[in-house]
């Protein structure tokens, strides 16, 4: 397992299955970004058999996880 993190604005709980979406962005233009990374991320781990998640609380920052098989 592996995993990342960072301290920005984080994402609500419930929106969590929603960032892995293609163009799916949770928040307006004051924050950067095409919507397409983490979809493509969600796509290649995958293809490779394995399992990408998030956890995040608002104001907190957010941790991705990833599974990557042997």
């Amino acid at each position: 397992m592996f995993s990342v993190q960072d301290n920005g604005i984080g994402i609500k709980p419930a929106d969590a299955a929603k960032i892995f979406a293609p163009l799916k962005r949770l928040h307006g233009p004051e924050i950067s970004g095409a919507g397409l990374g983490l979809a493509i991320c969600k796509s290649i781990v995958g293809r490779r058999g394995g399992y990408i998640w998030m956890e995040s609380m608002p104001n907190e920052g957010s941790k991705f996880r990833l599974t990557w098989p042997i």
